[in-house]
């Protein structure tokens, strides 16, 4: 086996990002990050060799309206280990069944997998969206995500006594490469050193922008649905899009004075 591999952390291209859901409203929608099928294999090839691991597949679907269930056994055979993992999985047709097993009994042998499982569901607010979907009124959120792709743009990883565990995570719009969504895990002690600067002063050039503005803090919460100006400054796309409409605002109140200025 081959330490260096078996400890190297997994590379964005190595991560797919599926929609999972779509709010009623049609304002939002969650994505979650999986690993690739062929991420797999190639990880069992390169940590036991091509020939030293196989697996088999059984199948099963209980009736028309439920999915296919499959269930994958790996084998692993090499001079120093001989050992099986099993996992199930689901989906809309056999292939989709038999790849998501693979991967969940994939999981089951390789730790690098498991830290996929240390973040939350991701939810996507339509506003974040809009510029890289290019929605408006022809082109909704609902009927876009039939087609959309995302993709991890940046992966970063931390170790603990549980294992590896992501640390950050961005995604963006596969095409366009812009930015829809950043995570940051809020619980590391380096986050929380290295940001608490940061987002402080961002919250003071926010609440300076918004006197000058005239907007309240409360309607500034209230569009943006967060509790704390800080969760607004903690991420670099909606900090810089509310400091843009703060700007804007401003601009607006300022040909307003001038108006009235020459009237008088």
């Amino acid at each position: 086996m081959k330490a260096s591999v078996k400890n190297r952390s997994l590379q964005p291209e190595e991560v797919e990002i599926r929609v999972d859901s779509i709010s009623k409203s049609g304002k939002s929608f969650t994505v979650v990050p999986y690993i690739k099928k062929e991420t797999a294999w190639n990880y069992l090839d390169e940590l036991y060799g091509a020939g030293n691991w196989d697996k088999t597949v059984t199948m099963d679907k209980k009736s028309a309206d439920t999915p296919f269930y499959s269930i994958c056994r790996i084998h692993v055979h090499t001079d120093d280990v001989d050992f099986f993992r099993e996992d199930a999985g689901e989906g809309d047709s056999p292939k989709a069944a038999a790849s998501d097993a693979l991967k969940r009994a994939a999981m089951n042998i390789v730790p690098a997998f498991r830290a996929l499982g240390t973040v939350p569901t991701f939810r996507i607010n339509e506003n974040d969206v809009a510029d890289a979907l290019d929605l408006g009124p022809e082109k909704t959120l609902k009927d876009t995500l039939r087609f959309a792709k995302f993709k991890v743009l940046s992966i970063s990883f931390g170790t603990s006594v549980a294992g590896d565990f992501i640390k950050a995570m961005t995604i963006a719009e596969e095409k366009t490469g812009d930015i829809v969504h950043e995570y940051v895990n809020k619980g590391t002690r380096e986050y929380r050193q290295e940001v608490s600067a940061d987002v402080a002063e961002r919250v003071t050039e926010l609440r300076t922008r918004m006197a000058e503005a005239k907007y309240s803090e409360e309607n500034m919460l209230k569009h943006y649905g967060i509790k704390d100006l800080s969760e607004l400054a903690e991420t670099e796309k909606r900090y810089n899009d509310a400091l843009l409409n703060l700007k804007e605002r401003k601009r607006k109140i300022d040909n307003m004075k001038k108006q009235k200025k020459k009237e008088a």
